[in-house]
């Protein structure tokens, strides 16, 4: 399935909380990975909401906070040579 392009969000546009999947999307990783993470810790904060706490949800704010907090990752072509 092919991935589309988010839209660029704003304080005014982005919504208050998205499903997993679309929280998946921001963060560059799979709803499976999300879900694994919710279950096991170690994730952004989830909210259960809804009829029952049926419906997960994240805050697009614990998002944000979460991405900024991990350490950007480095490939190898980042490494600079020894020489």
């Amino acid at each position: 399935m092919p991935h589309t392009a988010l839209p660029v969000l704003t304080a005014a546009t982005a919504p208050l909380f998205v499903t997993t999947a679309e929280a998946a999307r921001m963060l560059g990783i799979s709803s499976a990975t999300l879900r694994t993470w919710r279950t096991r810790g170690g994730g952004p904060p989830a909210r259960r909401i809804g009829d029952a706490g049926r419906l997960v949800r994240y805050a697009v704010a614990d998002l944000l906070a979460f991405a900024q907090a991990r350490p950007a990752e480095r490939s190898t072509s980042d490494v600079p040579d020894a020489a």
